[in-house]
């Protein structure tokens, strides 16, 4: 089926370049956690994202003032000493990437500022786009997995999860610090056994023991995208269980967060 992209008129960001990380949001041990919104919205429609209770519709909007990201990054940097940052966080930079090269404008960026972290977390299968690139020490490539059946019901458009391993196999074998992101876990049907046979299958797939770390999360948001997302989403039976936390955010219930 083909996607059809739609930009809203291209904008300038006037102020809000770097947002302190949430709770929901795994900072990965890093005391200075933060993210930046260089484009809003994603080329994917995963019915499960929170972005569904975020934004009224589907148009992506491009910030074109990458220098003033930069600047606001390089004055932190000053005063913070080190920042780990998220830049992929409301949209998906590798994937847009051969629209919008963005991806390899911000790894060259953090390849001349040691002393930030940069993660880039993806869905896509596009990493032949960013290869001719060296790797960045400071640098991470973030790939979020899950089995093929939730691809296939619940991640509209997203790449399959073999394309995906060829991708990170790529990125493992050029040398770059690859992360491993099972989130969200999604507790429907026989996720028990769904979960299981998809470890194996990762691990048969990939060199593991090349993987700078993973991260494993189950679904959750917070309470006003939850109010949205319960709303909007074509996938009702994933707001149906969900529950209010102590936190203010919607998740799975303390036990079956523990079990999974």
């Amino acid at each position: 089926q083909q996607k059809i992209v739609v930009f809203k008129p291209f904008m300038v960001k006037k102020d809000g370049f770097l947002y302190a990380g949430s709770g929901l949001v795994q900072s990965c041990g890093a005391d200075e956690h933060f993210y930046t919104t260089p484009v809003l919205n994603c080329l994917f429609n995963c019915q499960y994202c929170y972005l569904q209770g975020m934004y009224p519709g589907a148009a992506l909007v491009l910030f074109v003032n990458s220098l003033d990201f930069f600047e606001a990054i390089r004055q932190s940097l000053k005063t913070r000493g080190h920042i780990y940052l998220s830049a992929s966080y409301h949209t998906d930079l590798l994937a847009l990437e051969k629209l919008l090269p963005l991806c390899s404008r911000w790894i060259e960026f953090a390849r001349r500022h040691p002393a930030l972290i940069l993660e880039l977390r993806s869905k896509s299968a596009g990493f032949e786009s960013i290869a001719a690139l060296a790797p960045a020490d400071n640098v991470i490539l973030a790939w979020s997995l899950s089995p093929a059946g939730v691809i296939e019901k619940y991640e509209r458009g997203a790449p399959a999860l073999r394309a995906r391993f060829e991708s990170i196999r790529s990125a493992i074998q050029a040398g770059w610090k690859v992360r491993l992101c099972f989130d969200p876990v999604l507790l429907t049907g026989d996720w028990r056994e769904t979960y299981s046979r998809f470890f194996r299958e990762v691990s048969a797939a990939l060199p593991c023991a090349s993987v700078l770390d993973a991260t494993l999360g189950t679904l959750r948001m917070g309470s006003q995208h939850f109010k949205n997302f319960s709303r909007r989403t074509a996938s009702p039976e994933l707001a149906d269980s969900l529950r209010p936390d102590s936190s203010g955010s919607s998740a799975y219930p303390e036990e079956e967060r523990q079990e999974a």
